[in-house]
């Protein structure tokens, strides 16, 4: 009795640990000023059942709220799901593509090409001594053909994508990761970071995988999929450029590291090089805080 007790246990223990296991090494922001998180799924937590292709309004229409875990967190307002190209709902068991039927994820948004999502994150506006940093992680299967591109993310403050000034990105981290291989792609964790200078009241991100145009045999068509996605913000110091949290020593030195050069996080003056302006402004900042 006691080792069926156990065995339940852990059995409980390994579901919770596979439901958030794609939500790696998230940034420890939590509590942080003007914090927020947010993730979609699409339902890999199985409530809507496992089955062949069923379309995209039916699993998750547009302007869907975050509904993966863990719960979403976003003081002010709801994010949405809010525009796809180019995609399907697949789920687990779809006969013709055996690595998705062969893997434990059970719903992803995919096609035929390119896969693209985007997303509206409301916010509040900072002021100029501030930035908004943006984290997004995504799943992704997208194409293996050596050293090319397998995912982007771009931010703008406009649903048109034309207002992107003084957005950077700030990282980008692409992780391989083990599961079935396809004809023409594989699974990948990729990871954004990206700072907004002078945030407006919302951010909208689009999420795109891509497919590989140039396969050996032209008539197999190239697929790409988004599995999860998951976005966390939070407001800085500009002047705290190494983001510990406080304006001192250890930020003049990445100024003076960055010298004369056109780093935008040490330009803290928006000026394109990093130099006599930014050391005064940094010195108006000292020892501020977070």
């Amino acid at each position: 009795m006691n080792r069926l007790f156990i065995a339940l246990i852990l059995a409980l223990w390994v579901l919770g640990f596979t439901a958030v296991a794609d939500y790696d090494n998230p940034p420890l922001w939590q509590g942080q000023t003007a914090y927020t998180h947010q993730s979609w799924d699409f339902g890999d937590s199985g409530e809507y059942g496992t089955g062949a292709m069923v379309t995209n309004m039916s699993l998750l229409p547009l302007g869907s709220v975050p509904e993966g875990e863990p719960n979403y967190v976003n003081d002010y307002g709801v994010s949405s799901l809010d525009a796809f190209s180019n995609t399907h709902i697949f789920m687990k068991g779809w006969m013709y593509v055996p690595e998705i039927a062969s893997t434990a994820r059970v719903a992803m948004y995919g096609g035929m090409g390119n896969t693209s999502l985007t997303f509206t994150l409301p916010g509040i506006a900072c002021g100029e001594d501030m930035v908004k940093q943006i984290w997004v992680q995504m799943i992704v299967y997208a194409r293996k053909d050596g050293e090319q591109q397998v995912a982007s993310v771009q931010i703008a403050r406009d649903s048109l994508f034309s207002d992107t000034d003084g957005i950077v990105m700030i990282s980008e981290q692409v992780e391989p990761l083990a599961e079935p291989e396809g004809y023409s792609a594989a699974w990948y964790r990729v990871t954004f970071v990206y700072e907004v200078a002078l945030s407006g009241a919302a951010e909208h991100i689009k999420a795109v995988a891509y497919y590989d145009p140039l396969l050996p045999d032209p008539q197999r068509l190239g697929a790409s999929m988004i599995d999860r996605v998951d976005i966390d913000t939070r407001f800085v110091l500009k002047a705290d450029i190494d983001r510990s949290g406080l304006v001192d020593y250890g930020d003049f030195a990445s100024i003076a590291s960055q010298w004369l050069s056109s780093d935008p996080v040490a330009d803290l003056d928006g000026s394109g090089l990093v130099g006599v302006e930014d050391v005064v402004y940094f010195a108006q900042m000292w020892l501020g805080s977070n």
